[in-house]
């Protein structure tokens, strides 16, 4: 932790990048376009076609395993095999950009919150998961440094810092019905992005944000972390891989070839720790922090198979979703999330 001071400076670019993590209710659309064309494949494999993939990252980048598969290029060298090259677009309001751009088709693949791809498919927006990026996305509570809890139930009568609707929302909700309480019984202050400026101010008492970006406020002063790790892993959530379902029938090769990717990407995980590190690394999360966050070197959490507890997460979230009127159709998970293009592809 020696080397976070030289990170006070980036608590905007911080706000940015997770307020809207998980977010499926904004409507804003706004589209940072074409950030990582790829067009060395495209010009030296002029046989090659496009498949384009929507990212959460501004700069076209990707999380989790996708992140990996990217920067390792285990995308590129599993989509060459079938003939493909991928177009990077990156979506600066994050899943409902990605979600608009998939109904209009000016997308085939998106790496993304489960929450927002469940809020597409309820609205008739007709995609699949075919993989899950992790399946083990924690969130933090970030508390005042002077308030004095030493449970969860003490923040009853609290204000919370906290985006209607978003993963970390569900999150908290979740985390609160563990400790005997609901969300009622704290002050809801909706916002994804003004908890870090909130608390020192003293307009607040908690927030909550994903993990790394907490560790990094609490480095830097901002607040302290309460200590969730005994349900992290029980209350985490979905980042999935989905794609346009006529994309995957017309052409099964290419969601294969994400899959497989995929795959690599937690083998050269578990067997590469350290590089791992390097590849999520960012200007504003340094190796050292994902190193905490991802303390466990199994990297079971970025297995792409979608299994039994998989399944189970994504109806929490199709209740969660329900339940707090953000979709009102519901949808079938076992259908929603695609099997056969993972079995198919592992067994090749």
């Amino acid at each position: 932790m020696k080397n976070l001071k030289k990170v006070t400076g980036i608590l905007v670019a911080l706000t940015l990048a997770v307020g809207v993590i998980g977010c499926g209710a904004s409507k804003n659309n706004n589209v940072t376009e074409k950030a990582d064309k790829t067009e060395t494949a495209s010009n030296e494999n002029k046989e090659l076609k496009k498949v384009v993939v929507g990212t959460t990252g501004l700069d076209g980048s990707m999380t989790e395993s996708a992140a990996i598969a990217q920067k390792e290029k285990f995308f590129e060298e599993e989509l060459e095999k079938v003939g493909y090259y991928p177009e990077y677009q990156a979506f600066a309001q994050q899943g409902p950009a990605i979600n608009e751009a998939f109904s209009s088709k000016a997308i085939d693949f998106a790496a993304y919150g489960d929450l927002p791809a469940i809020t597409a498919k309820s609205n008739g927006i007709d995609i699949e998961v075919i993989a899950t990026t992790s399946s083990d996305m924690t969130y933090s509570v970030v508390v005042d440094n002077d308030l004095k809890i030493s449970s969860i139930a003490d923040l009853k009568g609290k204000k919370i810092v906290v985006g209607f609707g978003t993963a970390p929302y569900k999150f908290l909700s979740d985390l609160l019905e563990k400790n005997g309480l609901t969300i009622d019984d704290v002050e809801i202050v909706n916002s994804a992005t003004d908890g870090p400026t909130m608390l020192p101010a003293k307009q607040a008492d908690a927030f909550v944000t994903a993990e790394g970006p907490a560790l990094l406020y609490q480095a830097n002063g901002i607040g302290k972390v309460f200590d969730t790790s005994d349900v992290a892993s029980e209350l985490s959530s979905l980042f999935v891989l989905a794609g346009r379902t006529e994309f995957i029938k017309e052409n099964p090769e290419v969601a294969q070839a994400f899959v497989k990717a995929l795959q690599r990407a937690y083998e050269f995980a578990q067997e590469n720790p350290e590089k791992v590190y390097e590849d999520l690394a960012t200007d504003s999360f340094p190796a050292e922090i994902q190193q905490q966050v991802y303390a466990d070197t199994t990297f079971a959490g970025f297995n792409p198979a979608i299994d039994d507890a998989t399944l189970k997460k994504a109806e929490s979230t199709v209740y969660f979703l329900k339940t707090n009127n953000i979709i009102t159709n519901d949808v079938k998970v076992d259908e929603f999330f695609n099997t056969a293009v993972y079995e198919k592809a592992v067994q090749k």
